[in-house]
């Protein structure tokens, strides 16, 4: 009588929408829980403003400027 209350139900192999688990996952993954970006514009802006500071700090390391010079950029 007990091994029958103690065997597994077997679940049903069936597909969860998407969108379901991704409510899921923001609900209860802090790390999942990202920024969804509607306007493209912005994503390109803030790219090219982050690549752009990234080639102006490479370009600072090989040619450096003048230490006021460089500290009034930043």
């Amino acid at each position: 009588m007990k091994e029958d209350k103690l065997k597994p139900t077997a679940i049903p192999d069936t597909e969860i929408p998407d969108k379901q688990v991704q409510k899921v996952l923001e609900k209860y993954d802090t790390e999942s829980n990202t920024r969804k970006w509607k306007n493209k514009g912005l994503v390109w802006f803030f790219s090219l403003l982050t690549i752009g500071y990234a080639l102006f700090h490479l370009y600072i390391t090989f040619y450096p400027l003048p230490t006021l010079l460089q500290r009034s950029f930043i």
